[in-house]
């Protein structure tokens, strides 16, 4: 992924006014994102050139940055220098799609599809429940939520359960059209991990290779405890956050 040049954007503070300059630098940062002049992966200057051009000192400028950060709209990476972050996305643990859990939020939501073919897979057949020689239906698709790669999605079915069109992937949630088919998905196995994504999910993802990223293995079954679908999705770590609550034993 390409490296973008830093930003200068055009800042400007008052050394009269009562309001510190740290507060009134990131201010105008923050306005800036809010905004959308600066967008995800988009870099500022780095503290010494800010301070110079504005005539500030650096721990101002430090200041300032310190409070974008811990607001998570300012992200620091070694080696690079401090980007605009990318919005994160909370989610609660439960059997719903992304693209509906995404919709709910406000997300404007694009799906592109990689793959959708037949192949044979002993292993992933063996988990569905099916012959080892059985034909599966594999999907890989990638979920963007406003423009910005979120995930990037892969997905094993039975024969009997692939009905749906190809582009009725782009448009709608899996489960969703397993439900136009009278298929209720009742219970899943998950098994959620973390590791560092691979050089294609690095470059599907827009982000350097060796990024973290959080993974979701789920084995979805119907009303009957039928295996219906088998995902496995990988998702930003920069991006990305699964939400659990535990009750007290």
């Amino acid at each position: 992924m390409e490296e973008s040049s830093p930003a200068a954007l055009r800042l400007e503070t008052n050394r009269k006014s009562p309001v510190p300059l740290f507060f009134q630098l990131a201010e105008q940062i923050e306005n800036a994102i809010r905004t959308h002049q600066m967008r995800p992966g988009d870099r500022i200057e780095n503290e010494v050139d800010l301070a110079q051009r504005l005539g500030l000192s650096r721990p101002t400028v430090a200041r300032a940055v310190n409070e974008l950060v811990a607001k998570g709209l300012l992200v620091r990476r070694r080696g690079v220098g401090t980007e605009v972050a990318n919005p994160n996305f909370s989610r609660r643990i439960g059997l719903t799609s992304l693209h509906a859990d995404l919709l709910n939020c406000g997300r404007q939501v694009r799906t592109n599809l990689l793959r959708h073919d037949w192949v044979v897979d002993p292993v992933r057949a063996e988990r569905l429940g099916a012959p080892a020689k059985a034909d599966l239906l594999f999907i890989e698709r990638v979920r963007l939520a406003d423009a910005e790669p979120l995930a990037v999605m892969r997905n094993w079915l039975p024969a009997e359960r692939a009905t749906f069109k190809t582009s009725d992937l782009e448009t709608c949630g899996l489960y969703d059209l397993l439900a136009a088919q009278g298929v209720t998905v009742s219970q899943a196995e998950q098994h959620i991990t973390a590791r560092l994504v691979t050089p294609h999910e690095a470059e599907l993802l827009r982000v350097r290779r060796g990024s973290a990223a959080l993974t979701l293995v789920r084995l979805a079954r119907d009303t009957y405890g039928a295996a219906i679908e088998l995902g496995e999705h990988t998702y930003r770590g920069d991006a990305y956050t699964l939400d659990l609550s535990v009750d007290a034993p």
